[in-house]
């Protein structure tokens, strides 16, 4: 913390906002500390180092291989014979234009960037080149 140079507090992360401004590239998070000395200030501004175990953020998959519908949030994966099916997932951590699917997928799944409206469970789909690290588009 700038008004405690040198100093360290340890604290325990209580809750954050899910997501990264994609302006300021910060997360608001909310920390809680024994502070007996009452030397920490509510919405005080301070440098925090994380540690998460390696692995346990899920797969990372573009912000844009979401599907929003009625059975809730969806990503379109490419079975081996090219039909789609429709996965359940649940957003582990959110960065913005990158997440992190913590429920509903395997590493090896191909998850379909940008699907369309109309794609439906089963559908066949061929593959586009992606040209770079993304998922593939159908």
């Amino acid at each position: 913390m700038p008004e405690h140079p040198g100093e360290q507090f340890d604290a325990q992360l209580v809750g954050n906002s899910n997501a990264v401004d994609a302006k300021s590239g910060t997360l608001l998070a909310q920390f809680v500390a024994d502070n007996p000395k009452g030397e920490l200030l509510a919405g005080d501004y301070t440098e925090v180092t994380l540690k998460v175990p390696a692995g346990s953020q899920g797969v990372s998959i573009p912000g844009s291989a979401l599907i929003f519908r009625a059975a809730g949030t969806q990503v379109a994966v490419v079975d081996a014979q090219k039909h789609v099916h429709l996965r359940n997932v649940h957003i582990g951590m959110d960065l913005g234009a990158t997440l992190f699917i913590d429920q509903g997928l395997a590493p090896t799944d191909q998850v379909i960037d940008n699907p369309p409206d109309s794609l439906r469970e089963n559908d066949p789909v061929k593959l586009a080149d992606a040209g770079d690290t993304h998922a593939p588009k159908a």
